[in-house]
């Protein structure tokens, strides 16, 4: 057989297996180029597709003011709006075996609110939320993360454990700040797995969960 064999005549006789509606929304939302590529070779919708919809909702710029993602809201004030999803498409063709890890990761401060929900944004200690925030994005990430020297193991002695909530943690995380026990280290901002500011780093028409804690909390 031509073009493709048995299975690619199968597939040419009786057509593609029906995607789900979710898969459908998101792999027609997106233009075609870079950020499809990247789907499809590593696929990740087929692989989750219960995130197809986050996906869909994603507006994706490839970009070199991140040094890996970001994600943000393209309305900062706005829950329902759109999300810009910032690539280092450099940084990901030297290291293509993180592109779905870290994806997750931005998808997970998606799905745990982290854009969104008021009550992470008005705290007294900004960067400590932003800290727990990112703990928790990364527990939910099932494939392997590079490593950077930010754990949860660095905070065990505070408290903080597998299964957590993010407030969980960052009520943890307070108390032993209040304590005098936990100092606020500059460098964390930089151990991160991706980019919470991108506002501050170009013109990134997206305001990301560190531009949003910085915006409304109390003691920004």
């Amino acid at each position: 057989m031509i073009g493709g064999g048995f299975w690619g005549w199968l597939r040419g006789l009786f057509g593609s297996p029906p995607q789900p509606p979710a898969v459908r929304e998101a792999q027609s939302s997106l233009r075609v180029g870079w950020f499809e590529a990247m789907l499809a070779e590593t696929e990740f919708v087929q692989r989750y597709p219960h995130y197809a919809g986050i996906v869909a909702r994603m507006d994706p710029v490839a970009t070199t003011i991140v040094d890996t993602m970001a994600v943000g809201l393209r309305r900062w004030n706005d829950p329902t709006s759109r999300l810009r999803l910032l690539v280092n498409t450099r940084y990901f063709s030297e290291h293509p075996e993180l592109r779905s890890a870290i994806l997750l990761h931005e998808i997970a401060h998606v799905l745990l609110g982290h854009l969104t929900d008021a009550r992470f944004h008005a705290v007294g200690h900004p960067r400590l939320m932003e800290l727990a925030m990112e703990l928790t994005a990364d527990e939910m990430v099932p494939e392997p993360l590079p490593a950077r020297g930010l754990e949860m193991a660095d905070f065990a002695r505070f408290g903080v454990a597998p299964g957590q909530s993010t407030m969980e943690r960052y009520r943890l995380l307070s108390a032993a700040y209040d304590r005098g026990d936990l100092r606020v280290e500059d460098w964390w901002s930089a151990c991160m797995r991706d980019t919470h500011r991108p506002r501050r780093v170009g013109d990134a028409c997206a305001a990301g969960l560190g531009d949003l804690l910085d915006a409304r909390s109390d003691g920004a």
